[in-house]
């Protein structure tokens, strides 16, 4: 588990700094991250560059924290910050929890996106390469790049680090909802907003 501490923080950085820099509430920027992250990566992987890729990533995530640290010294940090790393760390818990130690089992995970991400972490190359063993190369790699960000940072692939990262990338695009239970009074909401999305997913 050790192998998810570094993509994790990264993304939790370039959130917390995109909405420093940004001026929004912490919980609005966490899918600004996951697409800076996938964005980053693609243009990256489009010059056969995808493992350049990933020190980018860190380097941008590295930046945001210098730029968290000054904020915080000088008590300026992005509004609602504390409740969205409690909120995140939930999110990531869970996620472990249920993933961790997981394999594969569904046909579009053999059919396509588990290829896709394994042949990725392989190669340090996006899917359309010529030796990848995706079978449906014509297809975006946007969710795919998200889970390569989080399986090349294990010492071997992992497929329990795709499922935990696809499951982060989904809780990372709802977390600008839990911005509105912001405030007194709406723990409730808040309770209410937490059950749907853990729900969602099941329906």
């Amino acid at each position: 588990m050790p192998y998810l501490l570094l993509p994790v923080l990264a993304l939790t950085l370039l959130a917390l700094g995109l909405a420093a820099l940004l001026n929004v509430c912490a919980h609005r920027a966490f899918p600004l991250a996951a697409c800076a992250v996938t964005g980053v990566l693609y243009v990256f992987g489009l010059f056969g560059l995808l493992r350049a890729g990933l020190f980018a990533v860190y380097a941008l995530a590295a930046g945001a924290g210098v730029l968290l640290a000054v904020r915080a010294y000088r008590q300026r940090l992005p509004q609602g910050t504390g409740g969205a790393l409690l909120l995140w760390a939930l999110f990531l818990g869970v996620s472990i929890y249920e993933n961790l130690g997981n394999a594969f089992i569904g046909w579009d995970e053999f059919s396509h996106w588990g290829l896709a991400v394994k042949s990725m972490t392989l190669l340090d190359a996006l899917h359309t390469s010529p030796a990848s063993i995706a079978t449906f190369k014509d297809y975006p790699p946007a969710a795919t790049l998200f889970e390569y960000f989080f399986t090349r940072s294990a010492p071997a692939f992992r497929e329990d680090a795709a499922l935990i990262a696809v499951n982060l990338l989904f809780f990372s695009l709802v977390m600008p909802a839990f911005a509105l239970t912001r405030g007194r009074g709406r723990a409730g909401q808040g309770l209410l907003l937490t059950l749907i999305v853990f729900l969602l997913p099941t329906v």
